[in-house]
């Protein structure tokens, strides 16, 4: 990228500065003129020295950039911890380009979003804008991005209009699931019984994930997702200091492309069905991710001995 960015990017960090000094390194190619860091206290006193070595790369920014740093002294989980980031960077600027310490850029990822957060800044309808392709080289459009319900986070911008729908809490799950709403959004019985299940096991604090309570909030307003037809986003984290990705599958293997421009946006905002098809079965509601579920379930109601066998394969199988 020949000039600087000017969008705000957000970093969130936490504890590993491997991965972060190589999404720091994609970063400071961008140039952003406004740099937003939030990071992770640690949660035991031996993550603190690796938490500071990861916030002392933020000291290593070399161009001309304004830096604002939300460094937390506590740590209360990743829902918390990252959701409490973005709302954040978010009170001070309308839109942001978001990045996690284990997802490394391309260049046209930046202006991909810049270009975006512009064009869709008053759409309602247009909730997220992904760096992530889930197709694995199947083409969904001849134009350079197509429209998803899935607002994926391995890299990604949103604006504050869009970001003050998020459901902290989930207080919404109990009466959309009381009311059958995932009939609404998922007309088949696999993805809404695998979502269904990941939804109760977050509620229940079993699961502590950020994205997926983003996932319903979207869902609930009708939100839509801007999804590039290459992978712009590289997740490096995939080993046994991630929180979630802690073994690697074929996403830790995506190989990723720069996009052309200009870019040839899509004559209308509507869903790629067939796309969303194809990120669905690949990606969530395989039959091993639902197998896994459904073990977690059913250990509910089994004694403590079986119970912990059980929720021990069902953690094996989920991401």
């Amino acid at each position: 990228m020949d000039t600087v960015l000017d969008k705000p990017v957000l970093m969130l960090i936490y504890k590993r500065p491997d991965t972060t000094r190589e999404t720091f390194k994609a970063i400071r190619e961008a140039k952003p003129t406004r740099l937003y860091v939030s990071a992770a206290g640690p949660a035991t006193e031996s993550e603190r020295a690796s938490c500071e070595a990861a916030r002392a790369i933020i000291d290593e920014v070399d161009w001309n950039c304004e830096v604002r740093r939300n460094f937390m002294q506590d740590n209360r989980g990743c829902r918390v911890n990252v959701s409490r980031g973005i709302s954040w960077a978010l009170e001070h600027e309308n839109e942001m380009i978001i990045l996690e310490d284990d997802c490394v850029a391309t260049r046209s990822f930046f202006r991909f979003c810049a270009e975006l957060l512009d064009r869709y800044r008053h759409d309602q309808r247009v909730m997220s804008i992904s760096g992530t392709n889930f197709l694995f080289g199947y083409q969904a459009t001849s134009h350079s991005y197509f429209w998803s319900r899935y607002p994926n986070i391995w890299g990604w911008a949103t604006w504050k209009r869009a970001w003050d729908y998020y459901d902290t809490d989930l207080a919404l799950w109990p009466q959309a699931r009381a009311d059958g709403s995932l009939r609404d959004i998922f007309d088949q019985l696999r993805p809404r019984t695998y979502w269904r299940m990941v939804l109760d096991v977050v509620a229940d604090g079993k699961l502590d994930a950020w994205d997926f309570v983003w996932f319903l909030s979207c869902w609930l307003r009708g939100g839509l997702s801007a999804q590039p037809t290459v992978n712009l986003v590289r997740n490096i984290g995939f080993d046994a200091n991630a929180t979630h990705t802690k073994k690697a599958n074929k996403l830790a293997r995506m190989p990723v492309a720069e996009l052309p421009f200009p870019l040839d946006h899509p004559s209308d905002v509507q869903r790629n069905r067939k796309a969303d098809n194809r990120i669905e079965q690949q990606v969530y509601s395989k039959w091993a991710n639902l197998a896994s579920l459904w073990l977690y379930h059913s250990a509910r109601r089994l004694p403590p001995g079986v119970k912990d066998k059980l929720r021990l394969l069902a953690r094996r199988g989920t991401r």
